[in-house]
């Protein structure tokens, strides 16, 4: 097995796609907590840090051609695949740089509107760590917005003996690959589970079960780095916080909707609860948090109320494929099932069926006069469960380009369909034949 600062390098990550990530999302969930965004219409920079084999920032250089995308990683073997993708597409607003963060940091000198980190935090070095904040702090522009994932007390730390067990066994195996480990490893949690092992924690055996399904690759990135850190969100947020950053809301939309979000016997204790530290960890608790996709903003440009009303109500929305008919509607959730009410969805998803619109407009429905708020909810529950998504104000994207980043991940076994109105993209079988 081979490492570079501790962490795997024998193996490429799994090709990965977070909605989260892209920057119309990231936007829009700004909008719906009341604050200025960077202007998308405009030229803009966005940097991925430990951009792994760099599918987000290929969707987004092919999605957002008025923005310069700049991922970084010391694998160099995963940035020269993704460089061939960049050449295939006819990309030229990608670069992608070969460093570790500390020579990144010192060799960058561009300011930056959006800086992403998804899956790298909680797996690096406090050193590294710092890094990551430093360039924060040097090369964000004021607006600009931070996303940062990372591992979460309290619900990551059942997961601690399962590492601990594989990197065990890949120490007791001196000297193979990363992948041989693994397999090693997946073999002896499949036999402890069948022996009743994990039987008395709660949902433990069916995760350990879905785990081993995993492929070596992401269990490898996952497992077998020398760090593996979870936190509290209390206590990354005061960390980013000295960076000159202020906390804003999550980008998983569902963590945002507390009234669904947080189980109804705990949202009376949350209500007493003003500190945002606090309340942040008494979520966290309520939810057995194992992972939080965070939003951050380097000098935070609140809107008042009428702004934000006015911002919102300009945002289009459109149904993304595999939408729901309109009828009755279940949302699974981390907190479980959750029914969506008939009344309120089914003529919201009737007029959405009928193609993309505002917000301004769904209010006109009787349903959601005088609602708002409820609009609002409602919307962002069918983005989180990627029904829906907003639309792009001003598109400036290249037909030519995607159909063959389309082409390219098809040729790579990348499962992924561009949306090019949404700036997005979604997963889809590859069996299945889409046309953008």
């Amino acid at each position: 097995m081979q490492k570079q600062q501790g962490y795997v390098v024998d193996l490429p990550y799994s090709f990965s796609f977070y909605q989260e990530m892209q920057p119309l999302w990231l936007t829009s969930a700004a909008h719906f907590i009341g604050v200025q965004p960077p202007d998308l219409s405009e030229p803009f920079r966005y940097c991925e840090l430990g951009c792994g084999l760099a599918v987000n920032l290929l969707v987004a250089a092919a999605l957002y051609p008025q923005g310069h995308f700049v991922g970084v990683d010391f694998n160099a073997e995963q940035l020269e695949l993704a460089r061939r993708g960049a050449a295939a597409a006819g990309l030229s607003n990608i670069e992608l740089v070969h460093a570790d963060f500390a020579s990144f940091a010192a060799q960058q000198h561009q300011p930056f509107d959006f800086i992403v980190c998804h899956g790298t935090w909680s797996w690096i070095s406090a050193q590294n760590q710092q890094q990551i904040l430093r360039t924060v702090q040097r090369y964000l522009n004021n607006g600009a917005l931070l996303y940062l994932h990372y591992m979460c007390q309290p619900g990551s730390e059942r997961m601690r003996p399962v590492q601990q067990l594989i990197r065990q066994v890949d120490a007791s195996l001196a000297g193979p690959s990363s992948a041989q480990s693994i397999e090693q490893a997946k073999h002896l949690l499949m036999q402890l589970n069948q022996s009743g092992v994990f039987n008395h924690q709660p949902g433990m055996t069916e995760h350990v079960a879905a785990l081993c399904e995993r492929d070596a690759n992401y269990l490898a990135h996952e497992f077998l780095t020398d760090y593996w850190q979870p936190e509290h969100s209390a206590d990354l947020h005061q960390r980013v916080a000295q960076a000159g950053l202020s906390y804003l809301c999550s980008a998983n939309l569902f963590d945002n909707l507390e009234s669904l979000s947080v189980p109804a016997e705990v949202q009376p204790i949350l209500a007493s609860v003003k500190t945002p530290a606090l309340r942040e960890t008494l979520k966290d608790l309520s939810r057995n948090q194992h992972q939080r996709q965070d939003l951050f903003q380097y000098q935070p440009k609140p809107l008042n109320p009428a702004l934000q009303l006015s911002a919102v109500q300009a945002m289009q929305f459109q149904l993304l494929p595999h939408a729901p008919e309109a009828g009755a509607l279940r949302f699974q959730t981390p907190i479980g099932e959750i029914p969506a009410p008939e009344a309120l969805f089914s003529p919201l998803l009737t007029r959405l069926q009928q193609g993309k619109t505002s917000f301004k407009d769904l209010q006109q429905l009787p349903v959601f006069q005088q609602q708002t708020a409820v609009l609002l909810q409602a919307l962002q529950m069918l983005i989180w469960a990627k029904y829906l998504h907003p639309v792009l104000s001003v598109q400036h994207s290249d037909s030519t380009q995607q159909q063959l980043l389309s082409r390219w991940f098809r040729q790579q076994g990348i499962a992924l369909q561009l949306i090019p109105q949404c700036g997005t993209a979604v997963h889809f079988p590859l069996t299945t034949e889409f046309t953008s």
